[in-house]
Formats: structure tokens, sequence, C-alpha cells
């Protein structure tokens, strides 16, 4: 269960929460949405940028790591020049920065990534609920709930198994899924719509994982 949103892994992984999956995007039997459109706009989520269209947002990733140098002294693949790097490993050609630390390079790349509306990332609205369903390697849907603030902030919640499992049991059947050593990976879950409605409106998808502060226009 790899494929997340650029930002969720780190975030998921920081807080330790033990993701619930779905079966089918959430909530079933409704359509599907457009983000609303209060919320387009430039936003930053740990000094990253992301912008968020109707259909659409773009996001910023970074690949930050550090460089061996080969036999011959040199960094095959790669040209370093004036705290510039161009790597020539990917095609096309990607552009970044680097530092010299202790006699390392240590390098940063920056993208920005686009995330579409569409069959694999679908956003539906839902009893005053914004729900985002993102497709997982396996076939599964990791869901996030969105609430916007009168701040203007926009906040991402998960739902949480370690915190959060009993509740969820009391309206659904939910399957623990193992990983390869034994240990629970996930939880699996496909409510009908009124057990979702029950599950939210007992205060599920409580595990804040990130919000998105907006940039004033200059």
């Amino acid at each position: 269960m790899k494929k997340l949103l650029w930002w969720a892994i780190p975030l998921i992984s920081m807080f330790g929460c033990t993701p619930v999956v779905f079966e089918q995007p959430q909530p079933q039997g409704v359509a599907n949405a457009r983000f609303p459109a209060e919320w387009k706009g430039t936003y930053l989520m740990d000094k990253d940028t992301i912008w968020i269209s109707d259909k659409y947002f773009i996001g910023t990733d970074r690949d930050q790591g550090s460089l061996d140098e080969s036999a011959s002294g040199e960094y095959e693949g790669y040209i370093l020049k004036d705290g510039v790097i161009t790597d020539n490993t990917v095609t096309p050609p990607r552009t970044g920065t680097y530092t010299i630390e202790d006699g390392a390079v240590q390098y940063t790349f920056v993208s920005h990534p686009k995330s579409v509306l569409g069959d694999s990332l679908i956003f539906r609205q839902f009893e005053g609920r914004n729900l985002l369903n993102l497709i997982q390697d396996n076939g599964h849907w990791m869901v996030i709930r969105i609430e916007k603030q009168k701040s203007g902030e926009i906040m991402l919640y998960l739902t949480d198994a370690k915190e959060e499992i009993d509740a969820l049991k009391k309206q659904m059947k939910v399957e623990e899924v193992l990983n390869d050593d034994g240990e629970t990976d996930y939880f699996l879950a496909n409510p009908s719509s009124k057990e979702l409605k029950k599950f939210l409106d007992a205060g599920g998808f409580m595990q804040e994982i990130g919000a998105l502060t907006p940039v004033k226009p200059q």
C-alpha cells in the first residue's frame, strides 16, 4: 500500500498512523465533484507551496540525498557547478542545488507534481463533509477528510486505526490486513453510505495529518 499523495507518506510515518483503507471510493452512491470554488488559491504546507484549482492541485516534492564519488573522483552522471547540480541520469535531465558538507555533496531537487481529479483521485461531498479518495497500488482507497476553517486554513484528516478502530467496528465490518512479518499493515472497510455517516457523526476521521495555510496576495 505505497501509493499516497506526495505529502501523505511522511506525515503518516511521523504520526505513526495505522491507516484504514476502503474497498470503494467514499461515500458510495454519491456523484464525483470538483473542489469548491472558495478553495482555489495558493497555500503553504510546512513551507512548501500548494496550488489548488477546481479540477487539480499542484504540490511541492523535494528529493534530497547525497552523492558518492566514483573511483575517478567524479560524480558519474552529474554536473556540479557553483551550487547548481544537473542530474543527467534521468530523462529529461533535472536541475537542483547542492552544498558540500564534511566533504560530501548534499543535493536537493524540487519538483511540482500535478494531481488531477479523475479515475484514481476522486473528490466527493457528503452530509457537509469533503472526502478525497486516492487509489492505492492494491486497488483499495485511502480517504482523507478535508475541512476548511473560518481562518482560511484547510485541514486534512485520516482515520487512524490505533485511535479509532473500536468506533469503526461499531459502525461497519473491518478486516485486519497483515504484512509479510505477520504485523498489522492496514485495516480494510467497505461501509454503506449510512454506515459511513454514522461513523462521521461519531467523530470519525479524527487524525490530523496537515494544514494548508492560505497565502495572501501581495
